[in-house]
């Protein structure tokens, strides 16, 4: 019974029937991970509105549904249009990449679903969307890789807590400037690794 059919099972036919302990895993760091992604995005949107030089009411109206890839694009600009150091700037570059990774993974999990047997062994890919086979991505997701993507969102969303704050004297505490990104995405041979 592939996982899709288990929760469907569980949901849908006998509620009092406690999930597999791996599955009730998976979902609960599936849930962890949407709600940090979704404190980063709302981080990224008033870190977006200060540096533009906007606030409320003019700043919703002007970046709703400004998506996370353009707020990182329009910062970035800004940082080029307002002389960011080089330090700050290559550290928003860096923290930007690894958001970008986590959000290809996050799009892909979330509109494309999940494909496997265990909650140990399942896919995300966007095959039923790409339009080309060189366009198909299939990455590897599980309980342990969710916490990974929770864990660095934990991390941007600091990092984008203190550009907020006081971006004049941005410096990273030495907690966050050892820094490791703990997801790296492990993408499956057949499509493209972007």
């Amino acid at each position: 019974m592939t996982i899709e059919q288990q929760i469907i099972d569980n949901v849908y036919h006998d509620m009092t029937k406690p999930l597999p302990s791996d599955l009730r895993q998976y979902v609960e760091a599936l849930g962890q991970f949407v709600t940090m992604f979704s404190m980063v995005e709302s981080r990224m949107q008033i870190a977006l509105w200060r540096l533009a030089g906007v606030s409320p009411p003019l700043a919703p109206a002007i970046f709703s549904g400004t998506r996370m890839d353009a707020a990182i694009q329009h910062i970035k600009r800004i940082s080029e249009a307002t002389g960011w150091p080089k330090n700050q700037r290559a550290l928003f570059d860096e923290l930007s990449l690894q958001l970008g990774v986590i959000n290809r993974t996050r799009n892909d999990l979330l509109h494309c679903g999940i494909e496997g047997d265990d909650a140990g062994n399942l896919l995300t890919s966007n095959a039923l969307f790409a339009h080309i086979k060189e366009r198909i991505r299939a990455t590897k997701i599980s309980a342990v890789i969710l916490d990974q993507m929770s864990s660095d969102l934990l991390t941007i969303f600091g990092m984008l807590s203190l550009l907020i704050v006081d971006f004049s004297s941005f410096v990273l505490p030495a907690e966050l400037q050892k820094r490791v990104w703990r997801y790296k995405a492990e993408r499956q041979s057949g499509g493209s690794s972007q």
